[in-house]
């Protein structure tokens, strides 16, 4: 489970860790597999126990079987993301999944599970640089450009300012291109 990350939470009376509150932001998840979550597995112990993800690139090269984005209990938040090449984008069971803002191309659902929230987000091609050689910035022609939402993340991967033209963009490259 959680090929590219496993998260668990624990909820206030659970233990000395007290309620679990994890965010990602601008990571590159690629080329990850498991059999649950081949990016990100989060099974918290408490459902106020939160998981946010924010500007992330959660792609493969190639198609995977298995959900990139797998919230067993809990509450997470996913916006200005990209999800490519899975099986199913976000999955959820038995928890509180809302998502909007991101980018979707290539998997065979983008959410499964009740899902809420996605009216601003997109399916399109990110037409990443060279994603068979681990290069995931965005060109002109990519998807991503400009669709995302301002969610306080003032800075990419690389320190470059969000957003660079029109927009901001969504995944973990803010590119120059409007």
């Amino acid at each position: 489970f959680g090929g590219g990350m496993l998260l668990y939470g624990y909820g206030p009376g659970a233990d000395a860790y007290g309620s679990a509150t994890e965010r990602l932001v601008n990571v590159l998840l690629a080329g990850n597999q498991a059999y649950g979550g081949s990016a990100v597995y989060a099974h918290h112990d408490h459902e106020n126990d939160t998981l946010t993800i924010l500007h992330n690139t959660i792609a493969s090269p190639t198609p995977i079987d298995s959900p990139a984005v797998y919230v067993l209990w809990g509450t997470a938040h996913i916006t200005d993301s990209i999800i490519v090449n899975h099986t199913t984008g976000i999955q959820r069971y038995d928890s509180t999944v809302t998502q909007d803002y991101n980018l979707f191309f290539g998997n065979t659902n983008n959410t499964a599970g009740s899902v809420s929230g996605g009216s601003h987000s997109v399916v399109g091609n990110p037409a990443f640089v060279n994603s068979a050689a681990d290069n995931y910035h965005l060109p002109a022609a990519s998807a991503a450009i400009n669709i995302g939402a301002n969610v306080g993340v003032t800075r990419d991967f690389e320190g470059q300012v969000r957003p660079q033209r029109c927009g901001f963009d969504a995944g973990y490259d803010e590119s120059p291109y409007s």
